[in-house]
C-alpha cells in the first residue's frame, strides 16, 4: 500500500486528476504505476487458514478519460500457485481530504471492475494518500517504514478470488481514534483523540510477514494528570484470521526513550493487550491493562474517510 503513485499528469496539474481532464480536447496520455501491497486471503468456504502474500498491483491510467485499469503478475496465491490478471478500464473519481497537519489528501476511487478472468470478481479499490503519519519521533532500532511525501497512495482493495476473500494492507500504519481509560485510583473515566498507535509488523527477509509485531503508542496518557509518554510494546503476537489480524500480548514489559536508547519500564508493564484490525483492514479495536490499575480502549482507523 505504501508507495508512491508517479502519476506524470498529475504532477503536472499540480496534483490535481480531475484538473487534468477538464478539457475533453486535451492530448490523451496514460501512466503505469507499480504500487506493492501486501495481501490477506481468507477461505469463504472456511475449509482453509488464511493465506498472507505479497503483491505489485499496477495501475494505468488514461486522461482525460479518467479511466484505471488494475493488473497483477505473478502474484502469490494460496496453494503455491501465482496469479495474472487485468481488468477492463472503468472512471474512477478523484477527491481531497484536509488531513490534521493541513494538508491536502488525495482520494482516488473505483470498483465493479470486470477482470479478463473469472477467478477474479467484485473488484474495489481506493487508492489513499489519507494515511495518517506516525509522529515525527525517532524509535530506536525500529525502521521508519512510512516516508509523507506529496506522491504517496495507499492501496485499500478487496476482491473474490475463486473462493477466497481478498484484503490489502500495510505493515507500518498509525492509527488515530479516541482512547479511553478507567482505573481503581482514577475518579472518573478518561479520554483523549491525541494518543495514536502505530503497528509494525516484524518482516522476514525474504519479504514475508513474521509471526510478532511491535505497538507504538505515541503521546499516551492514562490519566488527566499523567504527562504524555512515547509507549514501544515489542515482540508482540501477530496473528491473522478470516476477521482481520490481530496484535496482542500478556505480561509484557514496555520500552521508553532514554538518553537515546530504548529501556525497560517495568512499571508501566502490560498485563493484556489486544490490538484487533477488522473490515478493510483500516479500522482498530484495542484493550489493554497496564500495571493491574489502567484498563483501556481504544478506537480508530489507519485512513481518514470521508
Amino acid at each position: 500500500m505504501r508507495n508512491y503513485l508517479l502519476l506524470g499528469a498529475l504532477l503536472a496539474c499540480g496534483m490535481a486528476l480531475t484538473s487534468c481532464s477538464d478539457n475533453a480536447s486535451d492530448p490523451s496520455s496514460e501512466t503505469t504505476n507499480p504500487i506493492p501491497t501486501y495481501n490477506l486471503f481468507t477461505d469463504a468456504t472456511g475449509s482453509s487458514a488464511p493465506f498472507v502474500g505479497t503483491g505489485i498491483y499496477r495501475y494505468t491510467m488514461t486522461f482525460p478519460a479518467n479511466t484505471v485499469s488494475v493488473s497483477v503478475s505473478s502474484m502469490p496465491v494460496p496453494g503455491g500457485a501465482t496469479l495474472n490478471f487485468a481488468t477492463d478500464p472503468v472512471k474512477f473519481t478523484a477527491s481531497y481530504l484536509s488531513m490534521p497537519d493541513g494538508k491536502r489528501a488525495e482520494v482516488i476511487k473505483f470498483g465493479n471492475v470486470v477482470a479478463n478472468t473469472p477467478a477474479v470478481s467484485n473488484l474495489n479499490c481506493v487508492l489513499t494518500q489519507a494515511a495518517y503519519a506516525p509522529e515525527d519521533v525517532t524509535i530506536p532500532g525500529i525502521e521508519k517504514r512510512y516516508l509523507p511525501s506529496e506522491l504517496q497512495h495507499f492501496t485499500v482493495m478487496q476482491y473474490d478470488y475463486n473462493h477466497w476473500k481478498v484484503r490489502t494492507f500495510w505493515p507500518d500504519m498509525t492509527f488515530h481514534g479516541t482512547t479511553n481509560t478507567s482505573g481503581v485510583t482514577m475518579a472518573e473515566p478518561f479520554s483523549t483523540t491525541i494518543t495514536s498507535y502505530r503497528i509494525v509488523m516484524h518482516i522476514n527477509d525474504d519479504k514475508s510477514i513474521g509471526n510478532k509485531a511491535d505497538i507504538i503508542i505515541y503521546n499516551s496518557a492514562f490519566a488527566a494528570n499523567m504527562p504524555s509518554l512515547n509507549i514501544v510494546v515489542k515482540d508482540l503476537d501477530l496473528t491473522f484470521s478470516d476477521a482481520g489480524y490481530e496484535v496482542s500480548g500478556s505480561d509484557v514489559v514496555p520500552y521508553m526513550i532514554e538518553a537515546g536508547e530504548l529501556q525497560p519500564t517495568p512499571r508501566f508493564i502490560f498485563n493484556n493487550i489486544r490490538f484487533s484490525v477488522t473490515g478493510d483492514l483500516t479500522d482498530v479495536n484495542a484493550y489493554f491493562q497496564v500495571a493491574q490499575v489502567f484498563n483501556g480502549s481504544f478506537t480508530g482507523s489507519s485512513i481518514l474517510s470521508e
